[in-house]
């Protein structure tokens, strides 16, 4: 197991243990989160383990791809209840694009990763960030932005969206071209990983505060408004 890998891992476990031993004091978006970052770690080993028995892991991307969008989309869902409707439109047509994707692709699911669809994926989330944050700027309540657990979530994918955007719209361009521009990109997703799921870890330790109309801090036994 390589150094990179290793570190990638041990940056999501790191956030899968804190946000077990905290997740009754997790705000209801935190707790999505939560299932998503441990749906990504045993994700990311399942398709370690598949690409050493069978050579590939590309199927298992394409699914991980919707399941990723639903659960980052319902935890955003939890504090942007205005865009509830919004939200499930797009998370219906994007799973009936995943379908018709998924068919015509059928000669290649297990070679050809979907990547026009995960960078249509990445354009989606990262609006989601947009209306998130211009959702907290726009609240009266003036507590720090550092204590809402979906402002740090928003920063790691927004960057990480930004970063990675072109590098899985050509990702079988670029896989095919490999040399330095195949280094380079793979260089530059490692790194917007780290920081993305580093974003998890300080999101779960935060004092959970929610968008609404009242500010609200999550405790061990509830919901106190503040």
């Amino acid at each position: 197991m390589d150094i990179a890998f290793t570190l990638y891992i041990l940056i999501q476990l790191v956030g899968v243990t804190l946000g077990a031993i905290r997740f009754r004091r997790l705000a209801p978006s935190s707790r999505y989160l939560w299932v998503l970052l441990l749906v990504t770690l045993l994700v990311e080993l399942a398709s370690r383990l598949s690409v050493r028995f069978l050579g590939t892991n590309v199927l298992i991307y394409r699914i991980f791809a919707l399941v990723q969008l639903g659960l980052l989309a319902w935890a955003y869902r939890q504090e942007l209840r205005q865009y509830t409707n919004l939200i499930r439109l797009v998370l219906g047509a994007m799973a009936v694009y995943w379908l018709i994707d998924f068919f015509l692709s059928w000669d290649e699911l297990t070679t050809a990763f979907s990547a026009q669809y995960k960078a249509v994926c990445n354009i989606i989330i990262l609006i989601l960030t947009g209306l998130y944050l211009r959702s907290l700027l726009a609240q009266d309540f003036e507590h720090p932005f550092s204590q809402y657990p979906l402002f740090w979530i928003s920063l790691g994918w927004a960057l990480f969206t930004v970063v990675t955007l072109v590098n899985f719209a050509a990702f079988n361009y670029i896989g095919l071209q490999g040399g330095q521009l195949l280094t380079l990109f793979g260089s530059l997703r490692k790194v917007a990983n780290y920081v993305l799921y580093s974003s998890f870890i300080v999101a779960f330790l935060t004092p959970q505060r929610v968008l609404g109309r009242h500010s609200t801090v999550v405790s061990l036994h509830g919901t106190e408004r503040q």
